[in-house]
């Protein structure tokens, strides 16, 4: 009899031990509306917030980060997409030290009230898209469930399609799943360079 594809007997073999293994549900978490399109091992967080990395000398409540050029430029500088961890905290160290020492108590914790909002903007979007792919792995996990016992041509065809969508989801969702942590230790070390210069 015709297996899946071109993969042959060690492809039924994998479909076979992966369906075994898959869940009513791809989340590890409980079945919430706010898990259940969950599927990374790392908890759920769709905030990031000052607390966790900052204490004194307070945030203001009414930090206007957005009315001062130069930290708008200077946040959008470190929080792009593909600037290494160590250049912006440079850069957040260099700009610190160009403040006067007096004033850096009250401009210091206003400028990390723009990286949390920054980094809150590209975390929820990672949550957002983690979540996306989540949906669409269950569905295809779901599809191959419905096609464990085809025999007929076109069904094993379809079989073969959606298990190879499921391994590249699956190959996508292990580099995705580590943005939202990979943010927030950015945030943390931002925390330090800052709060090293206080």
């Amino acid at each position: 009899m015709r297996r899946i594809g071109r993969g042959g007997a060690s492809a039924f073999l994998c479909l076979g031990l992966m369906l075994a293994t898959l869940p009513a549900g791809i989340a590890p978490a409980a079945d919430t509306a706010d898990t259940a399109d969950w599927p990374c091992p790392q908890p759920r967080a769709p905030d990031v917030t000052a607390g966790l990395y900052w204490e004194d000398p307070p945030i203001p409540a009414d930090a206007r980060w957005q009315d001062d050029a130069a930290l708008v430029t200077l946040i959008d500088a470190v929080t792009a997409h593909g600037v290494p961890v160590a250049e912006g905290s440079a850069r957040l160290a260099a700009f610190a030290e160009t403040v006067p020492q007096a004033a850096r108590a009250r401009v210091l914790p206003v400028l990390f009230a723009g990286l949390v909002a920054r980094i809150n903007e590209q975390h929820r979007s990672a949550i957002a898209r983690i979540e996306g792919l989540g949906r669409r792995q269950a569905a295809i996990a779901a599809k191959l469930r419905t096609l464990e016992t085809a025999t007929d041509e076109d069904s094993l065809e379809q079989r073969d399609l959606a298990l190879r969508a499921y391994r590249a989801q699956s190959q996508m969702m292990g580099a995705v799943c580590h943005v939202p942590t990979e943010l927030e230790a950015r945030l943390g070390a931002y925390a330090r360079a800052l709060r090293a210069a206080l």
